[in-house]
């Protein structure tokens, strides 16, 4: 786990005599983790099998699965969709959307909003495509 926060990597950066040297200093505070990886991490913190997550999800099962296996580059709906199933955080959903090298969820986006809100109130996928669909949102599973 990180020691130091992204505002003190950022100035150690800045002010670094040498990219080596910050990147020798610093070599434990990089992320190395694929987003497959760290989704079935924080399943796995929560005492959640991957077919529970899976159904919870709403996903095709052997498309879900090939994502937790890291063989499929998913779309972001879907990672959104597998992050609501396991009940995780909007934070944790965030580090799991940027690992995999899509957008985080942006609160002043409406339908991210929406989204985040949902996250933060361990909704699932059907609670947040009810209320996606609500506001005149597209859907996760549409």
């Amino acid at each position: 786990m990180s020691q130091k926060t992204t505002g003190e990597l950022r100035n150690e950066l800045q002010e670094a005599p040498s990219l080596d040297a910050y990147i020798r200093e610093n070599e434990g505070e990089f992320l190395h983790k694929e987003f497959s990886q760290y989704l079935v991490e924080c399943l796995a913190k929560r005492g959640l099998r991957k077919s529970e997550v899976i159904r919870r999800s709403g996903l095709s099962e052997v498309y879900a699965y090939q994502i937790l296996a890291g063989k499929k580059r998913a779309e972001r709906d879907k990672l959104i969709c597998l992050c609501l199933g396991g009940g995780l955080c909007a934070d944790e959903c965030d580090r799991v959307l940027r690992l995999a090298g899509r957008g985080k969820l942006y609160p002043r986006d409406r339908r991210d909003a929406i989204l985040l809100y949902c996250l933060d109130k361990g909704l699932g996928v059907a609670e947040a495509d009810d209320l996606l669909y609500e506001a005149g949102e597209p859907t996760l599973l549409s």
